[in-house]
């Protein structure tokens, strides 16, 4: 409504009383702990997997050329639960400038870590050297991360950063 050139604000809730504050504080306190079960209910849930990657192909003269150059990884899982784990999917991608880059999006992988046990996989992908005398000595800081499903088909996420010298 409109009065002397003015809008005039009416509260959408009103009342005199104190049924406002009291519905406020409510609704806060679910809020808060929903907020607080859900946070306890993700902890809960995921298992504490380790996760290790190690380069296995680096010669003194591998990175001296630029161009395209194949890399070879060791990926180790530890699984310290007493349930099965699977590996889903892995995405490794460099962080920054080094003697190569590689980013490999997300590969499907199908592979189950048994519970209490360990497993190792050797993989390949294609990278990209930067070339030169310099560069070829440069450290790699790479990102990786893990997509594991558990028994009970629940979903979760272990990212990692390995630093490897050529």
């Amino acid at each position: 409504m409109l009065t002397g050139g003015m809008l005039s604000r009416t509260p959408l809730a009103h009342k005199t009383g104190g049924g406002t504050v009291i519905m406020r504080a409510k609704i806060a306190a679910a809020v808060i702990i929903l907020i607080g079960l859900s946070g306890y209910a993700w902890g809960a849930i995921e298992p504490k997997i380790d996760v290790h990657l190690e380069q296995l192909t680096s010669t003194d003269d591998m990175f001296y050329f630029r161009g395209p150059i194949n890399i070879q990884y060791r990926l180790t899982v530890s699984n310290p639960t007493n349930q099965p784990v699977t590996l889903r999917r892995l995405e490794l991608s460099t962080l920054g400038p080094g003697s190569y880059s590689l980013h490999t999006g997300s590969s499907p992988v199908t592979r189950t870590i048994p519970a209490n046990g360990t497993t190792s996989i050797t993989l390949s992908a294609w990278g990209r050297s930067a070339g030169g005398y310099l560069r070829s000595q440069e450290p790699v800081s790479l990102r990786g991360v893990a997509h594991f499903e558990d028994a009970t088909r629940h979903s979760f996420v272990k990212q990692f950063i390995e630093n490897f010298r050529p």
